[in-house]
């Protein structure tokens, strides 16, 4: 698996993401912009230096990814956690 790297950091592919998370390929965008999947990426120092942490959450699912400077993935992980107190499960707010 190869990710993308852009100036903002990495780009995934939701065919990737999405079976990752449970969802169909076609609602990670909505998803996010609904603040429904959050993301976080995380930038390794000293001994981690050229690596990146990569971490999507959706409900009770939490995926991370350690990536290297060029976007290859060297680990893959799918927890189950307890869904964060924030998220906005199941509806959007209407601004």
């Amino acid at each position: 698996m190869q990710l993308e790297r852009t100036e903002n950091g990495f780009q995934i592919d939701a065919v990737i993401l999405a079976p990752l998370l449970g969802v169909a390929p076609e609602e990670v965008q909505r998803l996010i912009r609904e603040g429904q999947i959050s993301t976080l990426c995380e930038e390794g120092r000293d001994e981690d230096e050229g690596r990146h942490r990569l971490t999507f959450r959706h409900r009770a699912t939490r995926v991370r990814l350690t990536v290297t400077d060029t976007g290859e993935v060297l680990s893959r992980t799918r927890t189950t956690v307890a869904p964060h107190p924030d998220a906005r499960l199941d509806r959007a707010e209407e601004v």
